[in-house]
């Protein structure tokens, strides 16, 4: 099959995306609404198009979503019944409620809810405003929505779904310091096999020990496929998450049960990935590459150089660089840059703003404030520090809110030198070895507050 001649323009669903040559989209803040002449003070259009499942298998509204449902697992409870049941539904009758009271909204909606009070920004407001600019998509929503006040019933209308499923296990050839451990099979050895942890940090093993197991049945049930083939005529975007999926061999089995049903030229394709392998066994992940409409590939990065391989552990900067030169050979191939803004990253992130400007194949740069482990969040900074940053960011128009970040007040429990101590300890596990670094080395800055008294 060949590529298409024309690939439609991606959907960029990004936290925030920053891209001088791209036309404005309308104001974060002036949201239409998918209802005529009804104003609602808090629709997602997520509820209408994304299918979303967590490591553990558990459905949820989407990966920022709070979970306080019972459970349902993608192994017992169909796509189908989970997108038309009643806790979707629920979620939707009060988004399309002026005068609801929020009372599922405030608990599922938690951190977008947070994140627009505390930053100015959220997932909700950035991925509504991206939908709108593509009016054909945004008429599909709102045909959608309207259906759903009328009738009480969600359908599958048009190909209007965002798949993203993480049902390949946790596998991952990386140790990024602020990354949960059921996400990653290297954070998994370093933590349980080498002692690696920090109950300030992270809590108990124990805890973190019993999430790791609730995920392990879940990992390539093929009915899950069965039930993405049959629903390919509605999907627009699959999105593959780890884990780090350009190594997870089970995932090319979804892509090619996709090209068989002759959909694949109409599906997006995005990667949320580390970009520093592209084959799994005998798979290539370029050999895939033609037969979708567009490939999007984020590529996961917190610094620029050395900072992105310290704050990566195992990263090769060098390595992602060469990936994103193969990858600007296939004309719908699209490469996002996305970082993960901690106390740590924020350091040297202006220095990523400044790279995406130089280098013209990338189409957008993301982030997205952590909330979790919070001792790691921009806030946490010492005063000292954040006063450095503030002038560095307000250059960057898009990046008030990790303005708004920085000048917020440090955690009532906020312990930098806990964070400090977990990094040292990383570097004492990697010294010997081809990863070894030093944390003072690449952040000479954060010396003086570890030895502070």
């Amino acid at each position: 099959m060949k590529p298409p001649k024309k690939p439609e323009e991606p959907i960029v669903n990004s936290p925030v995306v920053i891209n001088p040559e791209r036309k404005p989209g309308p104001p974060r803040d002036k949201i239409k609404s998918p209802l005529p002449d009804t104003e609602l003070p808090f629709f997602c259009c997520i509820p209408w198009t994304m299918v979303y499942s967590c490591e553990k298998g558990w459905y949820s509204a989407c990966n920022f979503a709070q979970p306080p449902w019972p459970r349902k697992t993608i192994d017992k409870v169909s796509i189908e019944e989970w997108m038309t049941g009643d806790d979707m539904n629920a979620l939707r009758h009060e988004m399309l409620d002026p005068n609801s009271d929020h009372k599922t909204v405030n608990e599922i909606c938690k951190k977008c809810k947070e994140a627009e009070k505390n930053y100015g920004s959220s997932r909700r407001l950035n991925i509504n405003a991206r939908y709108q600019e593509h009016e054909d998509f945004w008429k599909q929503v709102s045909k959608s929505a309207q259906l759903f006040k009328s009738t009480g019933m969600y359908s599958f209308e048009g190909r209007m779904l965002e798949v993203q499923l993480k049902i390949y296990g946790s596998q991952c050839n990386l140790d990024c310091f602020m990354c949960h451990h059921f996400s990653s099979s290297t954070r998994q050895k370093m933590a349980f096999d080498k002692g690696v942890w920090n109950d300030a940090v992270w809590g108990t093993q124990e805890n973190s020990k019993k999430w790791l197991k609730v995920g392990e049945t879940i990992v390539g049930k093929a009915n899950v496929i069965d039930e993405l083939v049959a629903l390919a005529p509605h999907i627009k975007i699959i999105k593959i998450i780890g884990g780090e999926p350009l190594i997870m061999k089970n995932h090319y089995e979804l892509l090619d049960r996709i090209i068989e049903t002759g959909h694949a030229h109409k599906i997006f394709i995005k990667y949320q990935t580390n970009l520093t392998q592209t084959k799994a066994g005998k798979h290539s992940f370029f050999d895939y590459i033609p037969h979708f409409n567009r490939v999007t590939v984020v590529a996961s990065v917190d610094g620029v150089g050395e900072v992105n391989d310290y704050i990566r552990r195992r990263s090769k900067w060098k390595q992602i660089e060469k990936n994103v030169k193969l990858l600007k050979k296939y004309d719908n191939v699209q490469i996002d840059l996305n970082g993960t803004l901690t106390f740590i990253s924020v350091l040297r992130f202006h220095e990523v703003f400044e790279y995406y400007k130089k280098h013209k194949e990338f189409t957008d740069l993301n982030w997205w404030l952590i909330s979790e482990p919070s001792l790691t969040k921009v806030n946490n900074l010492p005063q000292k520090l954040k006063d450095k940053l503030i002038p560095m960011y307000e250059q960057y128009e898009e990046a008030f809110d990790i303005v708004n970040a920085l000048k917020m007040d440090p955690d009532p429990d906020s312990n930098v030198k806990e964070v400090l101590q977990y990094l040292l300890d990383t570097d004492k596990a990697y010294k010997g070895t081809k990863w070894e670094m030093n944390l003072f080395d690449v952040f000479p800055e954060l010396e003086e507050y570890y030895y502070e008294a």
